[in-house]
């Protein structure tokens, strides 16, 4: 069984792991902020919720990096920047806030590949 984890959450670059954790941390004091500025508060469950999407962010984000590579291969877009900015942001909250969902995807993707480690 550790050996099993350890192919799948070990399968990632160390340097993109913190890159992606750094992102998700960023995500998560946002969204912290606004739900305990505009929201309830934050309870139990919504901090555990966001905790987990933060953990599982890296491994969301690297199977849309994954499929999006495998989908537009070397495209290059030729729309302006603010656009494609957009687009970026939106996919990065995207895999954010379903990384629960998406994750076990990725990590299952990364222990039947071999657990190389790669950064995409």
């Amino acid at each position: 069984m550790k050996r099993a984890l350890l192919r799948a959450f070990g399968g990632l670059d160390r340097s993109y792991l913190i890159k992606q954790y750094l992102v998700g941390l960023v995500i998560f004091a946002i969204c912290a902020f606004i739900v305990n500025r505009y929201g309830q508060g934050l309870g139990l469950y919504t901090l555990l919720t966001f905790i987990v999407n933060t953990l599982l962010y890296p491994y969301a984000r690297y199977l849309f990096h994954f499929i999006v590579k495998a989908v537009f291969g070397n495209t290059v877009f030729d729309k302006g920047s603010a656009v494609l900015t957009l687009l970026r942001i939106a996919s990065i909250i995207v895999c954010w806030v379903a990384a629960w969902l998406i994750a076990p995807f990725g990590l299952a993707y990364l222990y039947f590949r071999g657990g190389n480690k790669t950064a995409r």
